[in-house]
């Protein structure tokens, strides 16, 4: 989803080489504005992990050597899958989301659920939500355990709970990776969760 960082004044933005960005896990991307960078001080009684500045030094200033073995591989992996969307171009990669987004939330609501976000104050206000992970809530007759170890023992498909006070009454789904967005998995993924809501077994 396009992420307006400077015109939302957003001072810290984070997010993982895996998510969206379709390349392996490992690296942490990080946004800093000029007020954020301003307020980056080192602490010294939390050493150099911590400290940006020192990172930013050691990593694209390069004084000296880094005192650490980076991680070529996996900032080779990440250049690769940004040039890949630069090619595709990032607007058809946000549209395809969008579609797919719209899809998904369409064919789960037939199936009797909700997603969270649709007891909220935006509920269906389209662009407010998610195009990428989605909180699905449950029917009031389907236990999670019991749906979740269904789909799972009956398709060997693995969902995720809910945490805090959406632990038990939700699952959460990704449409971020190419695998997850193929029609193949998506709709057969659907037929299972409408397999799992119609079975007495995950019934409360």
């Amino acid at each position: 989803m396009p992420v307006e960082t400077d015109a939302w004044g957003v001072d810290i933005q984070t997010t993982g080489s895996h998510e969206c960005l379709v390349s392996v896990p490992g690296l942490a991307i990080v946004a800093a504005s000029a007020k954020a960078w301003d307020r980056l001080r080192p602490n010294r009684a939390m050493g150099s992990y911590f400290d940006f500045r020192t990172w930013w030094a050691h990593t694209v200033e390069r004084p000296v050597v880094p005192p650490f073995t980076q991680p070529t591989t996996l900032v080779l992996a990440l250049r690769a899958a940004l040039l890949e969307i630069d090619a595709f171009s990032p607007e058809r990669w946000w549209q395809i989301h969008r579609d797919i987004a719209d899809r998904f939330i369409d064919e789960v609501r037939g199936l009797g659920f909700r997603l969270l976000i649709d007891e909220s104050p935006i509920a269906n206000q389209r662009d407010f939500y998610s195009d990428t992970v989605m909180a699905v809530r449950y029917p009031d007759h389907i236990s999670d355990a019991k749906f979740r170890k269904f789909l799972f023992e009956s398709y060997g498909i693995f969902v995720i709970g809910n945490i805090g006070e959406f632990a038990g009454k939700s699952f959460r789904v990704g449409l971020m990776s190419p695998p997850q967005m193929n029609a193949v998995n998506l709709f057969g993924t659907l037929l299972a969760l409408r397999e799992a809501a119609a079975s007495p077994r995950t019934w409360k």
